[in-house]
C-alpha cells in the first residue's frame, strides 16, 4: 500500500512539475534569454532557426570547414 501511494504521490510530483516547467518555457524563456546573466551563461533562443536545430548546426558546421 506505502508503495502505491508513494507512486502515485510521486507521479502527480512529476505531472506539475513538468507542466510548470513547460509553461515557464513557453511564456517566460524569450524574457530570460535576453538577461545579461543568460548572455554569460550562453544561453540561446533557437526558435528562429526552425524545428530541425541539429540539421542547422551540422549545415553551419559544414559550411565552416569548406570555406
Amino acid at each position: 500500500m506505502q508503495v502505491t501511494v508513494g507512486a502515485m504521490l510521486g507521479s502527480g510530483f512529476g505531472l506539475v512539475w513538468f507542466a510548470l516547467t513547460v509553461w515557464l518555457a513557453q511564456n517566460w524563456y524569450g524574457t530570460v534569454v535576453r538577461w545579461q546573466l543568460s548572455n554569460l551563461l550562453c544561453l540561446k533562443d533557437t526558435f528562429p532557426i526552425g524545428p530541425d536545430v541539429l540539421k542547422w548546426e551540422r549545415s553551419q558546421t559544414l559550411d565552416r570547414k569548406q570555406a
